[in-house]
């Protein structure tokens, strides 16, 4: 026969739930100021006109944090929802870079997601090791193509950790 032993607390006891007051409720994450220092969370939808324009009208993910700071992509995984018609001409696929660099992109994806015809989930490869403070301070992430797409009419969710880092 086993005997059952009392649990052990350790420290002092938790303080006493008011059933008077609810508790406040955390205050939600604001992706136009995230937080310096600590891994953030954002996702974004790309409607099939932000997903045609991606050359010549490139989508902000993250706006620029500020001098002395720079985003810093963690991981990326794209959600596709295939509409109607499937997307031709695709570029390279969606890039992710710095605002207003070029070449040597954060994150690409798959050019031939784009042209299937059914719901897709990719998690976008990382394409670079290291950057010049110059190409990413005070820059905004952007998703960009080398080149505007011709047809199709899904949508995209770019769902992206990231930090925010100090530069100086």
């Amino acid at each position: 026969m086993s005997t059952v032993k009392p649990l052990v607390s350790v420290g002092p006891p938790p303080p006493p739930v008011s059933l008077s007051q609810p508790p406040s409720p955390s205050p939600a994450p604001n992706p136009t100021s995230p937080t310096t220092g600590r891994v953030n969370f954002i996702a974004v939808n790309l409607a099939a006109s932000d997903l045609l324009h991606l050359n010549s009208a490139p989508k902000t993910l993250i706006a620029a944090p500020g001098i002395g700071k720079a985003i810093w992509p963690l991981s990326l995984i794209c959600v596709y929802k295939f509409g109607t018609a499937a997307f031709a001409n695709v570029g390279s696929g969606i890039l992710i870079n710095w605002a207003g660099v070029t070449g040597g992109d954060a994150f690409a994806g798959d050019a031939t997601l784009w042209a299937l015809t059914t719901d897709q989930i990719e998690n976008f490869a990382s394409v670079y090791a290291k950057r010049s403070l110059a190409n990413v301070e005070n820059l905004a992430l952007v998703a960009h193509d080398t080149q505007d797409w011709t047809t199709g009419d899904g949508a995209a969710v770019i769902n992206l950790t990231y930090a925010v880092i100090s530069t100086k």
